[in-house]
């Protein structure tokens, strides 16, 4: 294990490339580019991971992270984790809940949690969902938490979890383009695991359009291979796509679909958005934090068939003059929340961290 100067750290599970492990690793380069000593502990190592962008690491285990890793090794992680804290950490930022058991290695004044999402709706059963919100919950009441946006300052309010200030998370900056080009690209969908992303809706969402509208052009951007075999020929793939490769895309992309059950903020349409791609979106939860004004009427009831969605994208796909308005929207939301972005660090260190 490596010695690491930075005085406060946020732990994740693994720098696996995640949405949640990007705006963690954001939000830690901002604080460092302010002259705050900042770094990460990874409990373990993914097979593909993250980029850093410098920021010091240290590895709590060098083992590929698996559900059985996790519960073999964590007395081993735990361990080495509690040999860094006698190394003097001022604050422990806590960023998942599989990072929680290490809660209790650490001083009351210096545990953080940043909450991104409801993780309890990450599992499927009544039970088991009762039984990780109970723990979950009982984790951020004894410490600090720093919320990513109203939509989830609001459910935890509504579990009786103090707020100690919100940092709102919002898109790359990158993700930005006003450039002006060919939309060739009719439907754009990212696949990932996890079953609250449902995959299996997306993938039926592909074979609707195909069936109603021979022709169409759809692509698909997954962070692995895990889907490669379930995609037909007919669509593009993109795999472990980088930022300009997807911007470009995006730039390309009248549409961009998102099924997923749950969202604590859902970054992949609001990253399309940058580009002036339209979204059309389950209601999730957190996508409402941007699909605002004419945006809104693009959020669909859970319930709503996937041949419904298909009907509904396909209108959509017609009508080019309400496509564009909303692309200009689009557009509008996504620099408008840059802006509201810009102070969040100053929140962050003017709420004691």
């Amino acid at each position: 294990m490596n010695r690491n100067s930075g005085r406060r750290f946020f732990i994740t599970p693994s720098l696996k490339i995640t949405g949640g492990n990007l705006e963690i690793i954001r939000l830690a380069r901002e604080l460092s580019d302010q002259g705050v000593e900042t770094g990460l502990i990874v409990m373990w190592r993914a097979s593909h991971e993250a980029e850093t962008g410098g920021l010091p690491v240290v590895r709590l285990s060098d083992t590929i992270i698996s559900p059985r890793v996790v519960m073999t090794q964590l007395p081993l992680v735990a361990w080495n984790f509690r040999r860094l804290m006698t190394q003097g950490v001022t604050t422990m930022v806590f960023s998942h809940y599989v990072t929680f058991p290490l809660v209790w290695l650490v001083s009351l004044p210096a545990r953080w949690f940043f909450v991104q999402d409801t993780e309890w709706l990450f599992v499927h059963g009544a039970r088991k969902q009762s039984l990780l919100r109970r723990f979950i919950i009982s984790m951020l009441r004894g410490g600090k938490v720093i919320s990513a946006n109203r939509y989830l300052t609001g459910q935890m309010k509504n579990n009786d979890v103090l707020i100690e200030c919100e940092v709102p998370i919002w898109a790359n900056p990158l993700f930005f383009s006003d450039r002006e080009t060919t939309r060739d690209i009719d439907v754009a969908v990212m696949l990932r695991r996890g079953a609250h992303k449902r995959s299996d809706l997306t993938l039926s969402l592909i074979d609707e359009l195909a069936t109603h509208s021979p022709g169409i052009k759809i692509a698909v951007i997954s962070p692995d291979e895990t889907y490669r075999s379930a995609i037909p020929g007919s669509v593009r793939l993109l795999e472990r796509a980088s930022i300009d490769e997807m911007r470009s895309l995006y730039e390309r992309t009248k549409v961009f679909a998102l099924l997923s059950d749950h969202e604590g903020f859902g970054l992949p349409p609001l990253e399309a958005m940058g580009s002036g791609c339209v979204p059309i979106c389950r209601d999730a939860g957190g996508v409402n934090s941007y699909m605002t004004g004419d945006l809104s009427g693009n959020v669909i009831p859970l319930e709503t068939p996937v041949s419904e969605i298909a009907g509904i994208v396909l209108q959509l796909l017609r009508d080019e003059d309400r496509r564009c308005q909303l692309s200009q929207a689009a557009r509008a939301i996504f620099l408008r929340g840059q802006d509201a972005t810009a102070g969040r660090v100053s929140t962050l260190l003017a709420a004691g961290f």
